[in-house]
């Protein structure tokens, strides 16, 4: 073998052995399965204990915490939600056909890499509803109420109006306004940067 294939073959063993045993892919029938946390999270108030062999589900109408943590919950095949510290979440439909969530404080990152018309994903945020159907990645905040999206576009349903937010965009979800606004992309804070990483490492 020559010194050159010997080099990268070592440098992709070591780069596959420095990804998490929870970045191996998880194939779920159903929305909710916890694919990664760090330190504290819990369901309904139970502790989440970590394990590369057992991944724990929020079921329909469980809440989903943070406390000193982070958390990356699947959602259906392409769709990554990553909450924060300080989050929660409940789980109101798990269905891969209708997965619906309604984040009820922090902050968290849906990525989604692949799309499909089988699925029908929804986030709930105050007086909005997000609907999630192209690629992209997307952010919401819970105070105050808003929704960013650094790439791909969303349909929001908001003061009684579908509004559609695009690359750049954000919009507030408390229904005080129903207008897009311009946001700086570059701007990120530890959730966006974990997110890119973790999304990465997957």
């Amino acid at each position: 073998m020559s010194p050159v294939r010997t080099f990268v073959t070592a440098v992709a063993t070591l780069a596959l052995a420095s990804v998490p045993a929870f970045a191996q892919p998880i194939i779920s029938a159903k929305s909710g399965v916890i694919a990664g946390v760090e330190g504290k999270v819990l369901i309904n108030d139970e502790e989440v204990q970590q394990s590369v062999t057992h991944f724990p589900e929020v079921k329909e109408n469980s809440t989903l915490r943070t406390e000193d943590g982070r958390v990356e919950l699947m959602l259906p095949p392409g769709f990554m939600l990553r909450m924060g510290e300080n989050g929660s979440l409940k789980m109101l439909a798990n269905r891969l056909v209708d997965t619906r969530v309604e984040l009820q404080s922090g902050s968290a990152v849906v990525e989604v890499d692949q799309t499909s018309q089988d699925y029908n994903v929804n986030v709930a945020l105050k007086s909005g509803v997000v609907t999630l159907s192209k690629v992209g990645v997307y952010r919401f905040d819970g105070d105050p109420a808003q929704v960013k999206v650094y790439h791909g576009l969303a349909m929001v349903q908001v003061g009684g109006q579908n509004v559609m937010v695009g690359t750049g965009k954000m919009l507030s979800l408390t229904g005080e306004s129903t207008t897009a606004e311009k946001f700086d992309v570059e701007k990120t804070d530890a959730l966006d940067n974990w997110s890119r990483r973790r999304a990465e490492a997957m």
